[in-house]
């Protein structure tokens, strides 16, 4: 696996998301992600600096578009 990265099951582990949740980010681009077969790596610190954005913006982050 490449450094920095890690599967979308470890990242739902290590955040407060799911995984389907994660794997949508990562379609939608808003998040640093890699697909590999049938299997997403997300760039972890992607991911902390996505869910650390979000808990910033509070309730206005229903208004956020990256």
């Amino acid at each position: 696996m490449e450094k920095g990265y890690i599967t979308a099951k470890q990242a739902e582990q290590v955040s407060k998301y799911s995984g389907y949740w994660i794997r949508k980010l990562c379609r939608d681009g808003l998040i640093d992600c890699k697909k590999v077969g049938i299997m997403w790596l997300v760039a972890e610190q992607s991911l902390r600096d996505y869910e650390k954005t979000m808990d910033e913006l509070g309730t206005d982050k229903h208004k956020h578009k990256s």
